[in-house]
């Protein structure tokens, strides 16, 4: 029983599917078909797709420093230095290490040596320079070796110089006893001790002392003379050893009824020959004598005394002057001088040996007196120079005795 019924359900599942399949087959016509989409035919292109957000810059990488190759040292260490904005680092500092001939043989570095182990070169002199004169704008100083020099004042923010203690304000200047320059001229000073200007004498009639300052009236016996020139004569008081400068009075082909100087042009005459280098000449007029350098033509003959050119071969003739030695031409004897040749940090002179001269400036009693200036000579090698007048306390300059005050 259970059979027929399974068999009786099958056919009934098939006869409806076959009534379907038919069905399908049998629609209208009229049964609009199901539309396929059309292309477009203006087809709008996709917009881009969002961008990310900015990431930003990339990261710096980490900064290198970098370093000089060339070594830097002083006295006990090397290093090399930097080539970055990092300018204060350093890098592979190290103490030198010298070999037995004080050379590091890291970085080359040299210790001076002294030349003569036995005999050692004294060091430079550095200047110690004190102020002993305070003046308007400047400040006179000079080192216990008898060099001097003059510096601007230098204001602090309080208006006080750092160097001489001048204050810079508005002077008021006085005249005192104490600041008579000469016999001839005082000098007015502000009471913060600035020096001013220099002034004359001034002496009323038949007064023999100055109205400002106080100086007596000084005459001067200008009994000694010195030489002349186109312009002026020289002459020197015979009381205070002022040297003073008058020019000629001579007019046209009168004489200067001083000296005996005419005014006039130099006929020169080659007179003798003085050296391979210089002839000397002689004016026909007033007997004027100086040296001339020879003037040679092409065919390398003096045109005014006939000497020939000559080239000399300079020797050194084993002296010594100071900063100076002598020179000798092999060839025609001439004598001539030069400075001291100091190569690169070399102690020595490279022409004669001679190690740097310091000048040891005395002044005796053969030294000339300026106004200002007093002649010096070096008591080593001879040489001669110039030097300011410096005044102690009392207004006697320490150097060769001259009064600013006259007595």
């Amino acid at each position: 029983m259970k059979k027929l019924l399974t068999i009786v359900l099958c056919l009934t599942l098939v006869v409806c599917m076959v009534g379907v399949f038919v069905g399908c087959q049998f629609l209208p016509s009229n049964t609009p078909p199901i539309p396929t989409p059309e292309p477009d035919p203006d087809p709008k292109p996709n917009p881009d797709p969002k961008p990310d957000p900015d990431p930003g810059p990339d990261p710096e990488p980490p900064h290198q420093h970098s370093f000089e190759i060339e070594w830097t040292s002083d006295e006990e260490y090397h290093w090399h230095k930097a080539l970055c904005e990092h300018t204060e680092l350093i890098s592979d500092k190290d103490k030198h290490i010298f070999d037995e001939n004080g050379k590091c043989s890291v970085c080359q570095y040299q210790v001076e040596q002294d030349p003569d182990p036995v005999n050692p070169q004294p060091e430079p002199h550095k200047h110690d320079f004190v102020v002993y004169e305070i003046r308007l704008d400047s400040h006179l100083m000079e080192c216990e070796c008898g060099e001097g020099n003059e510096e601007d004042h230098l204001y602090d923010d309080d208006g006080v110089c750092t160097v001489c203690g001048a204050m810079d304000h508005e002077h008021v200047y006085e005249y005192y006893t104490d600041y008579i320059y000469d016999v001839d001229m005082h000098c007015v000073v502000c009471e913060c001790g600035v020096v001013g200007l220099y002034e004359m004498h001034e002496y009323k009639q038949d007064e023999d002392v100055c109205i400002l300052c106080n100086a007596l009236r000084h005459q001067h016996d200008l009994s000694y003379m010195g030489e002349s020139d186109e312009l002026y004569h020289y002459m020197q008081c015979a009381t205070c050893f002022k040297w003073l400068s008058q020019e000629h009075d001579c007019i046209d082909e009168e004489p200067c009824s001083v000296c005996g100087y005419v005014l006039h042009e130099h006929m020169w005459t080659v007179v003798e020959i003085a050296s391979v280098d210089e002839h000397i000449i002689q004016c026909d007029i007033c007997g004027l004598l100086d040296l001339q350098e020879h003037e040679f033509g092409e065919d390398e003959i003096c045109l005014q005394c006939g000497s020939v050119k000559h080239n000399h071969h300079w020797v050194w003739n084993e002296e010594t002057f100071g900063n100076i030695h002598g020179l000798y031409c092999e060839d025609c004897g001439g004598i001539s001088f030069e400075q001291h040749v100091f190569e690169d940090d070399s102690k020595t002179c490279s022409v004669c040996g001679a190690p740097p001269h310091e000048h040891h400036w005395e002044c005796n009693g053969e030294c000339k007196i300026t106004d200002n200036y007093h002649q010096v000579y070096c008591e080593e090698c001879g040489e001669s120079g110039w030097q300011q007048h410096t005044y102690d306390i009392n207004g006697v300059c320490t150097k060769c005795g001259k009064h600013r005050k006259y007595e």
